[in-house]
């Protein structure tokens, strides 16, 4: 996936844009519709992966080249630190309610 986004890079913000809103429907898709959970499950996870990647390059022009390291330190650590505490929120709602008001609210 990085090498087709790294000979497309003109549309960057095209696949950005396009991937939030596969990610949003998806969440819906999983909260209210009426399909398996593993065609939701499977495009989120292609969404967030072109997302993720689409995100990288646009990181190291933002920033300047001898501060690289410390950018993409931060950067992977605050995306772990997020998939974290969703996950352990997530968790919560879906035991103090259901799993659908844990789609919901998250």
């Amino acid at each position: 996936i990085g090498f087709f986004l790294g000979r497309h890079a003109a549309h960057l913000n095209a696949y950005l844009l396009s991937s939030c809103v596969v990610a949003a429907l998806c969440y819906a898709a999983l909260a209210f519709g009426a399909l398996s959970p593993w065609y939701g499950t499977v495009v989120l996870t292609t969404s967030n992966i072109f997302l993720a990647s689409s995100l990288t390059p646009l990181l190291s022009e933002a920033v300047p080249s001898h501060r690289h390291g410390t950018a993409f330190g931060i950067w992977a650590a605050s995306q772990n630190l997020g998939i974290c505490i969703l996950s352990l929120l997530a968790g919560v709602l879906s035991d103090a309610y259901s799993v659908v008001a844990a789609l919901v609210m998250l």
